[in-house]
Order: structure tokens, then C-alpha cells, then sequence
């Protein structure tokens, strides 16, 4: 959150105004177009899961959260609609 913060105050000078949103560190991985199967969509995230990425900076993930998008008028709505521990395994329902 620091560095949102520090970069909202270098943006202020240039008339960009801060966000008034509670900002939630995130990485947006994916992005699935609507009407995705579950299947597909578990296949994607077990591929993400066991891609190794490497980073020079390190930090803690315990959890996958998905979320569905909205567009709306002024900006995006968003709902979690599933929350994954990270080391769980993930299965087909089948």
C-alpha cells in the first residue's frame, strides 16, 4: 500500500486526483470472457498455480481470489465469487 500511496502524491501535483476507493494490492492474472466452462476456467487457474514466475521481490500469497467483472457507466463493479487457499487442491466437481 506504500507505494500506491507514494504514487497517488507524485500524481496529485499533475491534477490527478487520489482515489477515494480503499485500494486492495492485487496482480490481475487472467481475465475469462463470460459463459467460460467451470472445467476451462479450473484448467486455467491449475495451469497459473504451477507456473513458477521469478521475482525479485517477495511477498506472501495465501489465497486465489476470482472475480467477476461488471462494466458499468463510470467504472468496473466487482464480485468475488470464489476464494482458494493457496496449496488446495482444485477439483472438477465431477
Amino acid at each position: 500500500r506504500a507505494i500506491h500511496k507514494s504514487i497517488a502524491k507524485e500524481l496529485e501535483p499533475l491534477g490527478i486526483p487520489k482515489p477515494r476507493r480503499t485500494f486492495y494490492p492485487h496482480i490481475t492474472i487472467a481475465r475469462l470472457q463470460y459463459g467460460t466452462s467451470r472445467s476451462e476456467c479450473l484448467r486455467v487457474i491449475e495451469t497459473l498455480m504451477s507456473t513458477k514466475v521469478d521475482c525479485d521481490t517477495e511477498f506472501p500469497i495465501t489465497t486465489l481470489n476470482i472475480l467477476r467483472s461488471y462494466l458499468k457507466q463510470k467504472r468496473a463493479q466487482y464480485i468475488r465469487v470464489a476464494s482458494i487457499p493457496i496449496g488446495t487442491s482444485l477439483s472438477t466437481g465431477a
